[in-house]
């Protein structure tokens, strides 16, 4: 064989990868589009037709919905890296807790769309599931530095619940109750969850300051039973 028909063959096969790639991203791309404007599941069709391609070739790139779908939530987890800055860790409380709430009011109001469609897709979807739980866990590590200083002064078991008290009023899932169940505006609904991470902490703090009151009673206690039992009745 020539050496360069093996040359021209391998730029061709190069040139149907990239082609290949393109459409790919054209067609998770339009599908996550339309999952944004209308809040449900595309049809193969509507996906073709934004993406310019036909149904054929969708499906012989990514095989079925599901996989599609799948690939959506992908693209939709790099295009909110943005909204993933973490917020303010300094400053006072007010300050923090307000800083939080608005860059998750971004976020939420950003992934919902999708968010329920993978919500939906979740259980049968491991990719989608891991996606999913790895945001939760980055918000989640958010959360304990930009209240570093209140869950520090907390013993350890209580630490851990405040952590988990804070995960679920700040959630995805409070957010949604908040504005589709309870209808309320992005303003009262961030009002709320700022309320209830504000109570959170201040119950937190009460309790940690009860509890180092009480201690050196506590000790003293120990330490003057101790000194009787040294001591025949």
């Amino acid at each position: 064989m020539n050496p360069y028909d093996a040359l021209l063959r391998e730029h061709e096969l190069d040139g149907r990868r990239v082609v290949g790639a393109r459409n790919r991203l054209l067609a998770a791309g339009a599908a996550l589009d339309l999952i944004r404007e209308h809040g449900s599941e595309p049809s193969a069709d509507d996906v073709a037709q934004r993406a310019g391609l036909s149904q054929r070739t969708v499906f012989r790139l990514f095989g079925d919905m599901d996989q599609l779908l799948n690939a959506a939530v992908r693209m939709q987890a790099a295009r909110i890296l943005p909204l993933l800055v973490i917020p303010a860790v300094t400053g006072s409380r007010q300050h923090r807790v307000r800083e939080l709430v608005s860059a998750r009011a971004q976020l939420y109001e950003q992934i919902t769309p999708v968010r329920r469609v993978a919500m939906r897709h979740k259980p049968h979807q491991p990719a989608v599931s891991a996606g999913i739980d790895q945001l939760n866990a980055y918000l989640g590590t958010q959360l304990e530095q930009v209240f570093a200083t209140e869950i520090g002064v907390c013993a350890p078991r209580s630490g851990q619940a405040l952590i988990c008290d804070l995960e679920v009023a700040t959630s995805w899932a409070a957010w949604e109750f908040l504005r589709s169940d309870q209808h309320m505006s992005v303003r009262a609904a961030g009002a709320s969850v700022a309320r209830t991470i504000a109570a959170l902490l201040l119950a937190a703090s009460e309790t940690a300051r009860s509890q180092r009151t009480s201690a050196p009673e506590e000790g003293r206690r120990v330490k003057l039973k101790s000194v009787r039992g040294a001591w025949p009745d």
